[in-house]
């Protein structure tokens, strides 16, 4: 098990020199030890702006820095709801309730390079296909999505009237969106002959750290599932 560190100093400064520092656990909770929070009044980030991180542990320092790239809007989200008996040909279990879809389009600017993350929530609760496993890493850029974004169906296939579903989109320099490819790929390599040997992602952090500084815009939109209108 990984030991939490309490007593770090970590710092975060835009490139106008503002700096916040981050207090550890300040609810002192139990599962929150190893967490770090920004004060009050702390201010989020801006697109085109560069940040930095720093860390300090006893005698070491890691430090970190990336810019925030623009994110595009989410033009729209719906539901659609599925045909049992094409799901039943599909999938061996079918949820008695549990026939509904979402999916979301957005239109990607073609002028620049751009490159995302997405993570998706059910009932405020992260979407997972295996609550034993580590969540799956959903990286695109644009040469793979194209102009259109168009009808991206979010990964669970079942929901219930009345839940709520919410997509988040992610901005990523190109260096996070190679950070969280390589993470994939480590992740779901099943360790075979063929697989190259494993070895931690390359990142942006100094002094041999490992993770990533990850400096983001975020774009969100949720949906309710509600039965269709008689």
């Amino acid at each position: 098990p990984i030991v939490p560190i309490k007593n770090a100093k970590v710092t975060r400064t835009d490139d106008k020199g503002n700096t916040w520092s981050f207090v550890h656990n300040p609810s002192n909770l139990e599962g929150d030890n190893g967490f770090y929070y920004p004060p009050k009044g702390f201010s989020g980030g801006t697109v085109g702006k560069t940040y930095s991180l720093a860390v300090k542990v006893d005698d070491k320092t890691y430090n970190a820095s990336e810019t925030m790239l623009p994110v595009t809007k989410i033009e729209s989200i719906k539901v659609f709801k599925h045909d049992r008996k094409t799901l039943e040909r599909e999938f061996e279990e079918v949820p008695p309730n549990e026939l509904y879809g979402v999916e979301f389009s957005a239109t990607e600017p073609q002028e620049r390079k751009d490159q995302y993350l997405f993570k998706f929530y059910r009932n405020g609760e992260r979407i997972l296909s295996d609550p034993d496993l580590p969540p799956e890493i959903y990286v695109y850029d644009d040469e793979f999505l194209g102009e259109k974004i168009k009808n991206i169906e979010v990964p669970q296939k079942f929901f219930s009237e009345l839940e709520t579903v919410k997509i988040e989109m992610y901005s990523l320099t190109r260096e996070a969106f190679t950070f969280y490819s390589n993470l994939s790929r480590l992740l779901s390599s099943d360790g075979g002959m063929f697989e190259p040997p494993p070895a931690n992602p390359q990142n942006n952090l100094s002094n041999g750290a490992l993770g990533y500084f990850q400096v983001s815009a975020l774009e969100a939109k949720q949906i309710e599932i509600k039965p269709p209108a008689k």
